[in-house]
């Protein structure tokens, strides 16, 4: 959720806009939405304002003819399947306190399973306001870098700029199939660019993980090479890395 609320703002709009019949009535009587995500037990970080224009009915059937509920679907959202009426809240997002997005932290009162709250009704003091955004967490090393398919399509730009620097060779694991992909990187984009391949395609080209579900797949890096290196030279580490974790024999290597 952080990472989608950061990198995919039209993503996450839709989701919140997404409510059921309880909720749709409480909004409905509002004039704002002031949305938050809660990261932490008994806190809520605040992720923007938005102006309540009303609501929307989406037909069942026009479902598969919104690409934007499809990712959502595929992401893991429930209640989003083919055929189901959904009500959707005219939510328009507003410039007023953007900054503080992803900053300002507030405390949510107990009972924490109500994860909607009348303002006025409420007391909600600020409980902290940070420099950085607490919706773009620091990229972890790259050994100890570990992405499913759907984090792999909400990468955070700081993350996606280092991605792009390093080339080497990195480990595409189905976790259903439990039998893994060896790879590499070196040009265009290096890590992110192939990275990015699968997140477009699913399995990136390789006919060993046609097979597999995106969502059962799971990325990291086995070894980060020099950034100069040259494309043979990746492909000879690769090559060790096939041989080393017999991806060949017993693996989703067809080549």
């Amino acid at each position: 959720m952080p990472s989608l609320i950061s990198e995919r703002p039209d993503l996450f709009h839709l989701y919140q806009s997404l409510q059921d019949g309880m909720a749709v009535r409480a909004i409905s009587r509002a004039r704002h939405v002031a949305a938050f995500a809660g990261l932490e037990a008994g806190s809520a970080v605040f992720a923007g304002l938005f102006a309540v224009n009303g609501t929307s009915l989406i037909p069942g059937p026009e479902f598969w003819a919104r690409p934007d509920l499809q990712e959502l679907a595929t992401m893991g959202v429930k209640g989003l399947e083919a055929g189901t009426d959904l009500v959707a809240m005219d939510l328009e997002p507003l410039d007023t306190w953007r900054a503080w997005g992803g900053k300002l932290t507030i405390d949510w009162p107990a009972p924490e399973r109500s994860w909607f709250r009348r303002a006025e009704r409420n007391r909600l003091p600020v409980s902290a306001i940070t420099l950085e955004s607490q919706f773009v967490t620091s990229m972890p090393p790259a050994d100890e870098l570990v992405l499913t398919w759907d984090q792999l399509r909400v990468i955070p730009a700081s993350w996606r700029a280092k991605l792009a620097e390093w080339r080497g060779v990195y480990y595409v694991f189905d976790v259903r199939r439990r039998s893994g992909y060896v790879g590499s990187a070196a040009g265009h984009e290096n890590l992110l660019g192939r990275w990015m391949s699968y997140s477009d395609s699913g399995h990136g080209g390789n006919a060993g993980l046609k097979a597999s579900q995106p969502s059962d797949l799971r990325f990291s890096i086995l070894q980060r090479t020099s950034p100069d290196l040259l494309r043979p030279e990746v492909e000879h580490i690769e090559a060790l890395w096939k041989r080393r974790l017999h991806t060949r024999d017993f693996g989703l290597n067809e080549n």
